[in-house]
């Protein structure tokens, strides 16, 4: 592999991982309940996947001193492999659709932390269709580049819906609207760029159950607690993000803030009840804990929620720095400042 590495002309591509503001878990509601609609607020990073790669006839994928290789009839045995399901998936799609042989990968770099809700999976998938479409000359067009990414994520048993795969839009901070199997996308222009850090709880995080409970909570018959789920997913949460759009678009970051702190605290209480995973300890001390900063307007969960990341919204970037102090001082966690421009 490094001999060949030293010979060749690689095809380079970047895909950034997102953060949801907030709409978390709309997205495949609509695909389930056909009446309503989701919609959800991202922030695509600086955070992410960086892929090179070229032809071969066969599919091998390279990251840090992990590596997988398979000819085409074989590939799909290793869709369930742990590390590469998403991956090979991802290639499998490639292959039946376009019938190419194969291609080496190597990811050399990644600022994205994996499993902690900044939409690593999906960024993979959606890294990987690139590379190829670049490779192969595929001209595959973007809005057909995120459908294959969701069907490899669909074929590792994943239930997601299709929020995640907007990392293909690149950075900038995006109004999506989910209409059953279909989604509306608006860039949302903010005067000011909005300051963010997120924190690395240090948790366990597993996405594939959360969104399996709460997809089997949805559908139930639950009764009362049923309703719960559907009334915050179908019209609360909906709401809110309008609200959100709006203080952005105002430059009205001191709403934007108290609007998250109250989204939370209408999330907690319609979902928790679900899924143990979202009782999330360690997040939700956190969260205790950043309600004394006054400069932090806003402190929430990540993606599908749980003990993987937590977001906070500030607004100034030399205070961010400090609070990012007080956090590796007092609990260790990582930390990571990201802003919108």
């Amino acid at each position: 592999w490094l001999s060949f590495m030293n010979n060749i002309t690689f095809c380079k591509v970047f895909t950034p991982g997102r953060l949801c503001l907030l709409g978390e878990h709309t997205d495949w509601v609509a695909l389930i309940s056909k009446d309503n609609y989701g919609q959800a607020i991202i922030c695509n990073l600086n955070l992410g996947i960086y892929l090179r790669g070229c032809k071969s006839n066969k599919f091998f994928y390279k990251f840090g001193r992990k590596s997988i290789h398979s000819d085409k009839d074989t590939l799909k045995n290793y869709i369930n492999d742990d590390f590469f399901s998403y991956v090979i998936a991802t290639f499998y799609v490639l292959y039946n659709r376009y019938s190419i042989p194969g291609v080496y990968i190597d990811c050399y770099k990644m600022t994205l932390p994996m499993k902690k809700g900044l939409s690593s999976s999906a960024a993979i998938c959606v890294a990987i269709i690139d590379l190829c479409s670049k490779i192969y000359n595929l001209k595959i067009p973007l809005k057909l580049q995120m459908e294959l990414a969701f069907e490899a994520e669909i074929l590792t048993g994943s239930k997601c819906g299709k929020m995640d795969q907007c990392c293909a839009l690149g950075t900038g901070i995006y109004d999506l609207k989910f209409y059953d199997d279909n989604i509306v996308i608006n860039p949302i222009h903010v005067p000011s760029k909005l300051i963010f850090v997120l924190v690395d709880l240090n948790g366990n995080k597993n996405t594939t159950k959360i969104l399996s409970d709460l997809n089997r909570a949805y559908i139930g018959d639950k009764g009362v607690l049923n309703n719960s789920i559907k009334q915050f997913l179908n019209q609360i949460s909906n709401c809110y993000v309008d609200q959100v759009i709006e203080s952005l678009k105002s430059n009205d970051i001191k709403t934007v803030g108290q609007l998250l702190n109250e989204y939370q605290m209408l999330f907690d209480e319609h979902l928790t009840q679900y899924c143990d995973e979202l009782k999330a300890p360690l997040l939700h001390n956190f969260i205790d804990c950043m309600k004394h900063h006054s400069d932090v307007f806003a402190c929430k969960g990540v993606g599908s929620q749980g003990d993987g990341f937590a977001q906070m919204l500030l607004i100034d970037e030399n205070r961010a720095r400090e609070i990012i102090r007080f956090v590796k001082r007092k609990y260790g966690y990582q930390c990571y400042l990201i802003t919108s421009e």
